[in-house]
């Protein structure tokens, strides 16, 4: 499997288009990199994991959860720059005549300075610029205006933008292990199954139909060095265009956190169901041991998998690294 990420891009494109006939492009073409096996790193550490996690186990089920209950404070949190959409709307066809109309009346710029401002990328800090020099009176009551109206708009879009998603998509998370095939990242065994006390859930993705949920809703993680930026979602005016909107957040993560490899099986808002998190996913084709792991979990593992027909695979140190071993 090519693991070169640049069809990630070209995915997004598609699939949050707002066309439906790109839509469905989108997803085929994802098809042909969801990697065969994924992978769940799981904590037995406490008795409600081992309960929530043997269930899983047991009823051929995956939690999904909120990403505001994740480990990660920033996971699914977007940011809206407000100053870009101040600027498009400056920008737009429809204000630029009312200005021009205004500025005949009043006579506030030249038109030298009326090209620049037009011709601006930033039109606001030209304008403020202009006026300050000019008019400094009629200034301070147009910036304090400014900042009264855009603060206030501010604060109500970067809130709305860094939690509704956290609070209202349904997550389960995966891993990759596209070099091995195999769960043989360490730091995953290290933060998610406390220190090598817990197992490795493996699923095979081969035994679902290329058009069911579970592939559907199955998104590759694109790691950024930024927070995700909805500005231009959240201003679209098509309404198309911003179905999804969600998903779209809950798949960019900080690149801090690339080395989990991650897959993600997102339920948006208006489908999750907090009330109903748990979600069929009937394709378990291995369970594997760390190396620490009690003697009582593994008993409990081995029991439940037997009955499954699931093979048990326990971690080994060899001279060539770790390896897993079929339990017996």
């Amino acid at each position: 499997m090519p693991t070169n990420n640049d069809w990630i891009d070209e995915f997004i494109k598609l699939y949050f288009s707002g066309n439906k006939d790109d839509c469905f492009k989108g997803i085929e073409l994802k098809n042909n990199y969801i990697p065969q096996k994924l992978f769940r790193y799981r904590s037995l550490e406490t008795n409600d994991k081992v309960y929530y996690t043997l269930n899983e186990i047991i009823k051929d089920y995956v939690y999904l959860s909120n990403p505001n209950q994740f480990n990660d404070l920033f996971d699914t949190v977007a940011f809206y720059d407000i100053d870009k959409r101040i600027d498009n709307v400056y920008l737009s066809a429809e204000w630029k005549n009312i200005l021009l109309d205004e500025n005949n009346k009043h006579g506030w710029f030249s038109q030298d300075e009326l090209f620049f401002i037009l011709n601006s990328e930033n039109v606001l800090s030209k304008m403020y610029k202009i006026l300050e020099r000019t008019y400094p009176q009629n200034f301070i009551e147009f910036r304090d205006t400014m900042k009264k109206t855009f603060f206030y708009e501010k604060e109500m879009l970067a809130a709305y933008a860094g939690k509704i998603a956290q609070e209202s998509v349904g997550v389960c998370c995966f891993s990759n292990s596209h070099q091995t095939g195999k769960p043989t990242n360490m730091p995953m065994w290290y933060h998610y199954t406390n220190n090598y006390q817990g197992i490795c859930i493996e699923y095979n993705m081969d035994n679902f139909q290329k058009d069911e949920l579970q592939r559907v809703r199955m998104f590759p993680v694109k790691y950024i060095s930024t927070l995700f930026d909805c500005t231009s979602i959240l201003s679209e005016p098509d309404i198309t265009k911003k179905m999804g909107f969600d998903a779209k957040i809950a798949m960019h993560k900080n690149i801090d956190w690339s080395y989990e490899n991650e897959w993600r099986y997102i339920i948006g808002n208006g489908i999750h169901d907090k009330s109903k998190p748990c979600y069929p996913f009937p394709v378990i084709s291995g369970i594997y041991i760390g190396y620490y792991t009690s003697e009582a979990n593994i008993k409990l593992i081995c029991d439940i998998a037997l009955k499954k027909n699931i093979p048990v695979y326990k971690m080994k140190l060899k001279n060539s690294g770790v390896d897993f071993e079929l339990y017996s």
